[in-house]
């Protein structure tokens, strides 16, 4: 199976791959027709994880999964760095989820982070960096502007 995002090349040129309006799609690997998964507005980095029934993705709203038939949406885990405007934790800017489903890897406050998972609820659980309330390692001494893993 291969997942994509499907959108105008305008908008993801316009938009940087950021909130495009367009959609998740299955493409068989042999060959076939290309299937609607789900709406992506404000989704990114689908990815595949510790099973290929499911398809991962990055929103603003954290690290979700979805079957490959666009049903059972779970929210697996929101990621927070260091304090935005407002004196607000700012969100991680992405996340990828591990081959084993134990761990995470979220780019926040301009750093690469490895975060244990903690147990899925019908709410994903909150974990800042800065006071974590699971494991977390830090990978980037520097700092990291972009960050993509490959199977």
């Amino acid at each position: 199976q291969i997942v994509a995002m499907r959108a105008s090349g305008y908008e993801f040129t316009a938009y940087q791959g950021r909130s495009v309006q367009g959609d998740l799609i299955r493409l068989p690997a042999k060959g076939g027709a290309i299937k609607v998964i789900y709406p992506s507005s404000g989704m990114r980095s689908p990815h595949f994880g510790p099973k290929n029934d499911r398809v991962y993705l990055y929103t603003m709203g954290g690290l979700i999964s979805l079957r490959l038939d666009g049903s059972d949406r779970r929210e697996h885990l929101k990621v927070t760095g260091n304090m935005g405007r407002g004196g607000k934790p700012s969100p991680a800017g992405d996340m990828r989820i591990s081959p084993s489903g134990k761990h995470a890897l979220a780019h926040a406050g301009n750093q690469l982070w490895v975060v244990t998972l903690p147990q899925v609820g019908k709410k994903a659980q909150t974990v800042s960096v800065n006071g974590p309330s699971v494991p977390v390692n830090k990978l980037t001494e520097i700092g990291a502007d972009y960050f993509d893993v490959t199977g």
